[in-house]
């Protein structure tokens, strides 16, 4: 079977991150959340360790040079899931929103 990249277009609506509501309602929907939301490495976000999941490692790599520079404020991404957990996606580079 071939992977097929998919390519997105910007959402028409993006709501702010609140834990508090993170329901399966969620999953499909765009969100903005602030970088101190991250773990250090990017691999989770909240306080209930959601699992975030670059489409692309390389802007993983990105993110983290961002930080280290201070210039990375949030990220913006959307709610799904995988094997039956809740994973936070972040689909290219354009989601990494600087200063």
């Amino acid at each position: 079977m071939k992977r097929v990249k998919v390519v997105y277009e910007m959402p028409s609506i993006i709501q702010s991150f609140d834990e508090s509501k993170l329901t399966d309602q969620a999953i499909g929907q765009f969100f903005s959340i602030p970088i101190e939301r991250f773990s250090e490495d990017f691999k989770e976000v909240g306080s209930q360790k959601i699992g975030v999941y670059f489409q692309d490692s390389n802007d993983r790599k990105k993110a983290q040079k961002m930080h280290e520079k201070n210039e990375l404020v949030q990220i913006i991404g959307r709610f799904d899931t995988y094997r039956g957990n809740i994973q936070f996606v972040i689909e290219d580079k354009y989601a990494l929103i600087g200063q």
